[in-house]
């Protein structure tokens, strides 16, 4: 299963921990893995990120991983501007399913520069981008103008962030919900399967307010096996 926002929200709370983040070694495991090696005070691990279209996902892992020994134009263009540069924000809009990274870099005349890496973790359209001075320099996956009018993705062009859940509310600070409501079209970042666990918990007397007293302090992961699907999140799910 893909994550949904509000899990993307928690690693990326994780990950603020750790800041700042330097980027010692970019390489690949995979037409759709990429690992960063990174430093920081407290770790020297891996940063994985995975664009697969099921299985899409940022961590930090102590894994080894065995590399491609010819990287793709795609990587060599990430090593030619933000080798050896420092992560020092990540920004996600209102619990979307996207990470912003901030990266200040040196370019082959020590002049600091500031690129974005946007890290996209919407399951087919899941993509790496990234972005100098509001254009693109390069992405995992191209997608021209036919193709899609709205987002353009190739070099060159004009860099804009996906849509939006602005329309919805932010859970941490909404009012009034009932047990009924369908927290998946109401809240941002709340997947059908997040909402079918509120929903589950809330109709046996747990207030919602509680609920997410325990999401917002949770720093675990719950597997489970239904079928052959694996399902996780942030809380136990119960339901």
């Amino acid at each position: 299963m893909a994550l949904d926002g509000i899990t993307l929200y928690k690693v990326k709370e994780d990950l603020d921990g750790y800041l700042p983040i330097r980027i010692n070694r970019i390489a690949e495991t995979g037409k759709t893995q990429i690992v960063f090696n990174v430093h920081a005070d407290r770790i020297r691990q891996n940063l994985v990120m995975s664009f697969h279209s099921n299985y899409n996902h940022i961590c930090l892992s102590e894994k080894a991983y065995n590399t491609y020994a010819d990287p793709s134009t795609f990587i060599m263009v990430l090593r030619k501007y933000i080798l050896n540069g420092i992560i020092y924000q990540i920004d996600q809009n209102n619990y979307d399913r996207y990470l912003l990274m901030h990266i200040r870099a040196r370019d082959e005349l020590y002049d600091e520069k500031e690129y974005i890496l946007s890290v996209e973790l919407m399951g087919k359209y899941a993509n790496l981008i990234l972005v100098h001075d509001g254009r693109i320099l390069e992405a995992l996956k191209h997608i021209p103008p036919f193709e899609n009018t709205r987002r353009t993705i190739q070099p060159g062009a004009a860099f804009k962030p996906t849509d939006s859940q602005d329309q919805k509310e932010d859970p941490f600070t909404v009012s009034n919900i009932q047990p009924q409501d369908n927290l998946f079209e109401k809240l941002a970042g709340f997947s059908p399967l997040l909402s079918t666990e509120f929903n589950y918990r809330m109709a046996n007397g747990q207030k919602f307010e509680d609920i997410l007293s325990e999401l917002a302090a949770s720093d675990k992961i719950y597997i489970y096996k239904k079928g052959n699907e694996e399902l996780f999140h942030c809380i136990a799910l119960t339901h």
